[in-house]
């Protein structure tokens, strides 16, 4: 958990899945958290690199869901990432509290958690006189184009009434221009693998994707974004 809080944010999903059982763990938790552990061990080399490539946008974030992704609770998990200079700086990833009953309210449901975040960053900024290139507005990434028009449109869609109002926060971070929230394809989704477990060959592109480099090698390839 140190290690993921720091600079392995490629295991904020296994970390947070794992420690839901840590009070009474079965086998295939134990073998679950040792496959963990041989995955940190033939990657102890990988940290985070701060290069100042601004780019694609000095400051940034990105927003993922999983609808229902635990299938014993049917909760869902979000997460998000926020990068500047081309490498990310803060990270999370959580079960949500909230039912969702549609895949638009979780990623909804992530979206407004991203946002909280965002602003907070801003104020952090602002106070370490800050002003670089995409401050404020914040731009957030999504790949569900119908919870980034909910965000946009309080009257985008009536099934959508019995949301608590305290998720309509990003509405209003929207509104007054703090936050612009941009739709990405699913495939260059930086947070996907913070959401749910990934096949090696999409593992290797969101090893890439979170800018983590192998600081033991020489050969390394470099990061780009597309």
């Amino acid at each position: 958990m140190y290690a993921m809080t720091q600079t392995r944010l490629d295991l904020a999903f296994p970390v947070s899945l794992l420690s839901r059982f840590a009070t009474n763990p079965s086998a295939a938790h134990m073998g679950a958290a040792k496959r963990v552990l041989k995955y940190l061990k033939h990657t102890r080399d990988f940290g985070i690199t701060y290069n100042g490539h601004t780019e694609h946008g000095a400051f940034r974030g990105y927003s993922d869901a999983d609808w229902a992704g635990d299938t014993k609770t049917r909760s869902s998990t979000s997460a998000y990432v926020f990068f500047l200079f081309s490498a990310p700086i803060t990270w999370k990833s959580s079960r949500q509290h909230t039912m969702a009953l549609l895949s638009t309210e979780s990623e909804y449901y992530g979206l407004t958690n991203a946002a909280k975040e965002a602003i907070w960053l801003q104020t952090l900024l602002t106070e370490l006189q800050y002003h670089g290139k995409e401050h404020v507005p914040t731009h957030i990434y999504g790949d569900n184009q119908s919870s980034l028009a909910l965000a946009e449109n309080p009257e985008y869609h009536q099934r959508t009434k019995h949301i608590d109002i305290k998720y309509h926060f990003i509405r209003q971070q929207v509104e007054n221009g703090a936050i612009h929230l941009s739709y990405i394809p699913t495939a260059q989704m930086v947070a996907d693998g913070m959401t749910k477990p990934l096949l090696a060959v999409k593992h290797a592109l969101f090893i890439q994707q979170l800018a983590l480099e192998n600081w033991s090698s020489t050969d390394w390839p470099s990061i780009h974004y597309s």
